[in-house]
């Protein structure tokens, strides 16, 4: 597939690397900041990227399906009502 294909493998590789780049430079700033500034453990930092990654996972494509169903507008305001008051 490569060899006849190769231009579109490095078209789409170029593509995702706008997409991938953010999250890693901000998992990476997040593990020296926290364990440096912050005195946090890097096994812990890795456990709550973890976590965030698995949200992430199963968060994007739900919120895409939602979005097919009941269009864009909708599904983004959906969240909205609790993210005003975070918390008591």
């Amino acid at each position: 597939m490569l060899r006849p294909e190769w231009r579109t493998v490095l078209s789409s590789a170029f593509v995702r690397l706008g997409e991938q780049a953010p999250f890693y430079l901000f998992t990476s700033f997040v593990l020296t900041y926290g364990t440096k500034q912050l005195g946090l453990t890097r096994d812990g930092l890795l456990d709550d990227i973890l976590i965030a990654a698995t949200v992430g996972l199963i968060s994007v494509p739900l919120f895409g399906h939602l979005s097919d169903r009941f269009g864009r507008r909708p599904a983004a305001d959906a969240p909205a009502p609790g993210a005003d008051n975070p918390g008591p």
